[in-house]
């Protein structure tokens, strides 16, 4: 996080201790396996309870279209529930 910058964090979307220290196709692996452990709805009442029901922008410091765990959760809630959408800012 930038050093004077105040986020609201949302733990269980953190990438575990192995982030970076594994190749991408391992960090998916390992990623998907943590989200699996996690109930969709669940994540997003927390994420909208969090925001105080506005909805919720995931932050992460790489450029759009670049591998990171942002956009790996967009692809996994989008499996879960196809009917909800997480479109990519710019």
């Amino acid at each position: 996080m930038p050093r004077g910058k105040q986020y609201k964090r949302y733990w269980p979307l953190a990438p575990g201790p192995w982030f970076k220290s594994v190749d991408q196709d391992e960090y998916r692996r390992r990623y998907f396996a943590q989200l699996n452990q996690l109930d969709p709805v669940e994540v997003l009442c927390d994420l909208f309870e969090l925001t105080g029901q506005l909805d919720p922008i995931l932050l992460c410091y790489e450029p759009p279209g670049q591998f990171c765990h942002r956009r790996l959760f967009a692809e996994w809630i989008n499996a879960q529930c196809p009917s909800w959408e997480i479109p990519e800012m710019k």
